[in-house]
């Protein structure tokens, strides 16, 4: 039970430090992969075009250079199709002059890029007076420019292609696309290309090494709230990894569902995991357990709509697409009156969580306001933001948990420390002995209170030391069945302590192998524990109960012997007198002297009778107390007739009013101490009646002058059914009823003898307050 606080601290603060130095190493790498790579020639044509958007999809660039004249058919915003219809968006970027780029020093090729991973297919038409170029990106096709396949279309231009041209591009409709469009050379180019790849991994490898962090932690204390954290981790992994094309370009390029149709579901994911987690964390159960139940219905539709987006991306229909953003809204909205809510109850949990999350939610919100707005527009630093921001939250909120973690650990470490205690005391104090042994029945750990004088050590043989306070063979079925690794229990054995005899019950379980998520087996070496209890007084109160039953049903049987033989008495005394009548002129005087022997021997067997009936039923002497001085001495003249004539019996009373007693119950204690002296000096030697005067009592001794008795049989002289006397010569529950009736005057009863110094019963009466009276 006992925990090594000082070794816990230890493995704490080499966890911590593991962690500190872990996230310091992570921070770095993010920090150095997002430095911006050197300047390079770009320009942002962005803001320098038009857009047209072609709901049906049939379109040619001619027709658009027709209606660009034309200004009602100028679009900015994708129109509905059917699911038969492919809509394309058109943008007429305005090319930079050639010679101005000559003049700058840009360095051929040129390179025309569309920053929008989402898109599937793009093309290019460049008009100049030389006629009308077409160049096709397209991600199906499998195209290779320059040795790589890029992530977002991608054109190569030479001077001769950008002089005097006019620019079209046409490319699958896709919200905020028009923003992304950049004109630079190649170099500088590659190089953004190469930076930006960069710096995607790094942020792919935080995310996925806090994936890993957050599951095992939660996975580990089974704790809901981090596995719904680390299924949202997942879910923005996903869709960093998907709405930047790094699944079919590296990892799967024949994608069934493609960029736009992966992140999609992904985004639905996020949404439905980051509902999840936020109810689990604010403990929206506990603490608003309405609003809890509509969360469990938000989360479980938006699991649902994930679901139907997969069907949507099957069919082509594209409505999941479009109400995605207004789905992400309501989650950001339904998230922060939840806090609301929670606030009320739990305002630190609550100021966390929004101190963690608020980064994410901002930038977020405004990302699907430009999704369900495109006129507001979409800054190209906008995705790096909201990335940037998720991994913020992120570090964040786990720096957070880890401290809360922390803080828990710490207290769940003084709750352990003090139960440990306060077991320890527990079984300090109590009448149990518990044990635990090794393979090869070692003590190994051992608290609580020792039974009697038998000592369990620790590094000692558990069958060793109860084989020696008790035998070989009572031990050896015991010993089996933990070699066995079979439980057990109330085993009773009788041990030797010290001379006298104790009961001891022993219960013991196999401690289990270690199962999954158990990371070792017991403590230490334990493979067997169990408790030892001493049940000395439990085997005592179970004999006694037992004597009792046997003290009853053996009142039956005497009450019913005594019965039959007052029924053979009164004719004995009956025809005693008459005999004596019928003779008293011829009779001599030694037949007489017999006569009347007969006759007080009859009278007194039928007082002794009449006694017993009446205690077997319980009334045991109805007459009134008398003083114990007079009860002796008819108790001894009462039993003087009865014993051998080689007897001496002296009866030595001091006159002691103050203590009154039954005249019935001094009788069975008298002839029940005469009758085992007589058997102490074989019928022939001297027992001494003495009752004196004492303070605040009497005291009574009946002494012998036999042979006395060995120590441990004077220990048990007053046991029930425990006799020296041969087989049918005794019972053994003389000296019991003694004390019974000894304890029913709140007295107390001692015995004194050794070998060849005679025998010395001492009972001492007290005064009562119903004595005198």
């Amino acid at each position: 039970m006992s925990i090594d606080s000082r070794g816990a601290a230890r493995a704490a603060s080499a966890f911590w430090g593991w962690f500190a130095g872990f996230w310091a190493l992570v921070i770095l790498i993010t920090l150095v992969a997002s430095q911006p790579s050197p300047t390079r020639v770009a320009i942002y044509l962005g803001d320098a075009q038009t857009g047209f958007v072609d709901p049906t999809g049939q379109l040619t660039v001619d027709d658009i250079v027709r209606r660009q004249s034309d200004p009602s058919s100028a679009m900015t915003q994708a129109a509905p199709a059917d699911g038969s219809q492919r809509p394309r968006l058109w943008l007429a970027p305005a090319l930079p002059d050639s010679g101005s780029l000559r003049s700058a020093n840009w360095t051929a090729p040129y390179v025309l890029s569309i920053r929008e991973p989402r898109i599937e297919q793009a093309d290019l038409y460049l008009q100049s007076p030389r006629g009308t170029k077409r160049l096709s990106w397209g991600r199906s096709d499998g195209q290779k420019m320059s040795g790589e396949a890029f992530r977002y279309p991608t054109f190569i231009l030479s001077p001769d292609d950008v002089a005097e041209a006019r620019a079209f591009l046409s490319m699958d409709v896709v919200a905020s696309s028009q923003s992304q469009v950049w004109f630079s050379d190649f170099e500088s180019f590659f190089g953004h290309y190469d930076g930006d790849t960069t710096r995607l991994s790094a942020l792919i490898g935080v995310m996925a090494a806090m994936l890993i962090y957050i599951f095992v932690l939660g996975a580990s204390l089974r704790n809901s709230t981090n596995l719904w954290l680390a299924a949202c981790t997942a879910s923005s992994l996903l869709y960093l990894v998907s709405s930047n094309a790094l699944l079919e370009n590296l990892v799967l390029p024949r994608l069934a569902l493609g960029s736009r149709g992966t992140a999609l579901v992904a985004i639905l994911l996020l949404f439905c995991s980051f509902s999840g987690f936020m109810t689990n964390f604010l403990g929206l159960r506990r603490v608003a357990p309405r609003v809890w139940r509509v969360a469990r219905w938000i989360t479980a539709f938006q699991a649902a709509c994930a679901v139907i987006a997969l069907a949507d991306i099957g069919l082509d229909l594209g409505i999941m697409r479009r109400l995605a953003p207004y789905l992400g809204l309501f989650t950001i909205a339904f998230g922060l009156l939840a806090t609301l809510f929670a606030g009320q109850r739990e305002p630190t949990r609550s100021l966390i969580f929004m101190a963690a999350w608020s980064p994410t939610m901002v930038v977020a919100s405004l990302r699907l306001l430009a999704d369900i707005v495109p006129q507001i527009g979409v800054h190209p630093t906008m995705e790096t933001t909201l990335l940037g921001a998720m991994v913020v939250s992120l570090l964040l909120f786990t720096g957070i948990a880890s401290f809360d973690i922390r803080k828990r650990e710490t207290r769940l470490k003084r709750e352990i420390i003090h139960n440990s205690e306060r077991f320890r005391a527990f079984a300090e104090i109590g009448t149990d002995l518990f044990w635990e042994i090794d393979r090869n029945g070692m003590v190994v750990f051992v608290t609580g209170r020792q039974v009697g004088q038998t000592h369990f050590g620790l590094d000692e043989p558990l069958f060793d030391r109860l084989a020696a306070a008790t035998s070989s063979e009572l031990v050896k079925p015991l010993k089996d069945t933990i070699e066995a690794n079979l439980p057990f229990d109330n085993r009773r054995l009788r041990i030797e302590d010290g001379g006298t005899d104790l009961w001891i019950s022993i219960s013991g379980r196999p401690i289990p192998p270690p199962g999954p998520g158990v990371l070792f087996r017991g403590v230490g070496r334990s493979v067997y524990r169990g408790v030892i209890r001493d049940v000395t007084e439990e085997v005592e109160r179970e004999n006694r109960r037992q004597l009792e039953q046997q003290m009853f049903t053996l009142g039956q049987l005497a009450g019913s012997v005594a019965h039959e033989i007052n029924n053979l008495i009164h004719p004995i005394i009956n025809l005693t007198k008459r005999l004596r009548l019928h003779l008293r002129d011829t009779i001599d005087p030694q037949s007489s002297r017999m006569m009347e022997l007969i006759d007080i021997s009859s009278k007194q067997a039928a007082t002794v009778v009449s006694e017993l009936l009446q205690s077997t039923r319980g009334e045991r002497w109805k007459d009134t107390h008398r003083p114990i001085s007079l009860a002796v001495e008819h108790s001894v003249e009462a039993i003087r007739p009865a014993l051998p004539s080689s007897m001496r019996i002296d009866c030595l009373v001091e006159n002691c009013e103050s203590v009154t007693v039954k005249i019935g119950d001094i009788l069975q204690i008298i002839g029940n101490l005469l009758s085992n002296a007589v058997h102490a000096v074989q019928g022939a030697g001297t027992v001494v009646v003495t009752l004196s005067v004492a303070e605040g009592g009497a005291r009574l001794v009946v002494a012998d002058n036999g042979s006395g008795m060995e120590e441990a049989v004077r220990l048990k002289a007053m046991q029930p059914f425990f006799s020296t006397k041969v087989d049918g010569e005794g019972t053994g529950v003389g000296l019991y009823i003694v004390q019974r009736i000894v304890r029913d005057y709140d007295g107390v009863i001692s015995i004194e003898s050794s070998p060849g110094s005679g025998t010395a019963v001492t009972i001492f009466f007290p005064q009562r307050k119903d004595d005198n009276g």
